[in-house]
């Protein structure tokens, strides 16, 4: 572990020594060539160096080093900067790559952050085969405890923004840009962590609940249809601000119970340029972010939809996917004025959208990332027990992971537990089956209630 550390500590004195100089100086490429050999060395000997950092502790090939803080702190500045949890040099580690592998680490975050595909394209690009970026098993960590806190943390960013465009400020994007950034993070490690979370409906408080579930599921829709990192963000912080306009819509309009008169329908459909102003007026908000604001009621085709002015235009990728996004989480809410509809409802309705207001590729990558059995979907059992569906299993679609929420009594369960159809009985058979999706006598609950609990 010695040598790592002395390798390491050429490699933290490169970055120093990077903020001082040019690419290719030779005071940067003496740190260069002695990390380099001391590597080599020791990959000649151990196959891979692994370097990593847990709980701001620093490990060395497994072995913790909690005096690193002190002669590392420009490599463990990396690390956290760029949110790196585990690097791996491999056996067979060639100069160029060690000389581009400097060159990522010096390179300020902004500059990652927008090129296409984030810090692994980064690496891709240079040709960086033996230096292999990793997460950490720990990343598994409480993943659903994760995602519950960044639901709760994009509620708070989302009244924060209102407040402040109600009292006539301009919001800044720092805090929303955060919450994105780590929401597109669980989505791309599991994306089923937080998708469960859309089924999340507040009744009492609309606009919040369903611009979070917007932005939720246009991120994980985003990332099936591979959109780098980078777009991943800009269409996160759109879906979330989507609404934005209807701040400035009367609050009577927005929450009445029922279908909008021909003179609140023309002021409704003002929303979307007032988000666009708003948005296109907030310093660091990228144009994809604010276009979204403004297309996404325009209609695929191109024929209808509002604001009128803009029908007919090519509407940004990123605008059709809130589209999408919006009106699923839209049908699936019960409102006052209108009964529940469950996910593969929703879905049979939205078919028939296709084509007109709807983009058919996106629209099947839709359905195939949310499963048969979508979360929030109402499912009997074999056993005569009704259950939720909280995870869809793509590898077995038929069998995904549900809580059961009445019993054979037909008795509401106060706590149940997450438990996977996969498991088997002592038959070797599995305990339990979906014999069919539930009639509508059954959905007049709260599924968010049964998210609840942290330890599931």
């Amino acid at each position: 572990m010695e040598r790592a550390a002395e390798a390491l500590k050429y490699i933290s004195g490169g970055l120093k020594v990077r903020t001082l100089y040019p690419a290719g100086h030779p005071a940067i490429m003496q740190q260069v060539e002695k990390s380099y050999s001391l590597i080599s060395e020791l990959l000649r000997e151990h196959k891979r160096l692994m370097l990593a950092m847990v709980d701001d502790v620093f490990i060395i090939q497994d072995e913790p080093n909690y005096e690193a803080s002190e002669y590392l702190g420009d490599f463990l500045r990396m690390f956290k900067e760029k949110k790196v949890e585990r690097v791996t040099f491999h056996e067979g580690l060639e100069k160029k790559e060690m000389d581009g592998f400097y060159e990522i680490l010096a390179a300020p975050m902004n500059e990652i952050r927008t090129t296409e595909g984030g810090l692994q394209a980064a690496f891709d690009s240079r040709g960086l085969t033996h230096i292999v970026l990793e997460r950490l098993e720990k990343e598994k960590r409480d993943i659903d405890m994760l995602a519950r806190k960044i639901y709760t943390d994009a509620l708070d960013v989302l009244d924060h923004v209102i407040s402040e465009v109600r009292l006539g400020k301009l919001p800044t994007v720092d805090k929303t840009q955060e919450v994105i950034s780590e929401m597109v993070g669980v989505v791309l490690e599991d994306k089923n962590a937080i998708l469960g979370l859309t089924m999340i409906k507040g009744y009492d408080n609309y606009l919040f609940n369903h611009s979070v579930n917007v932005s939720i599921l246009a991120v994980a829709l985003g990332e099936a249809l591979d959109l780098p990192e980078s777009t991943l963000n800009d269409l996160g912080i759109g879906a979330l601000l989507h609404d934005i306009g209807k701040t400035n819509t009367p609050e009577d309009i927005v929450k009445k119970p029922g279908k909008l008169d021909e003179t609140e329908w023309e002021v409704m459909q003002q929303h979307p340029a007032l988000g666009h102003e708003i948005l296109s007026s907030m310093k660091d908000i990228h144009k994809t972010s604010a276009d979204i604001a403004y297309e996404h009621h325009l209609r695929y085709d191109k024929t209808d939809g509002y604001p009128f002015e803009a029908i007919g235009r090519d509407t940004n990728p990123c605008s059709q996917i809130v589209s999408i996004a919006d009106i699923y989480d839209a049908i699936t809410t019960l409102r006052p004025y209108k009964d529940v509809i469950g996910p593969n409802e929703a879905l049979k309705i939205m078919k028939k959208l296709v084509g007109t207001t709807l983009n058919p590729d996106y629209f099947k990558n839709f359905v195939t990332m949310l499963g048969i059995y979508p979360a929030g979907t109402l499912v009997r059992l074999d056993t005569g027990e009704v259950a939720l569906v909280c995870r869809p299993n793509y590898a077995k679609p038929l069998r995904p992971e549900v809580k059961i929420i009445f019993n054979l009594e037909g008795e509401k369960t106060a706590s149940p537990e997450l438990l996977s159809l996969e498991e088997m009985g002592d038959d070797h058979r599995p305990e339990r089956s979906i014999v069919g999706t539930v009639d509508s006598v059954f959905r007049d609950i709260d599924l968010s209630e049964y998210l609840e609990s942290a330890e599931t």
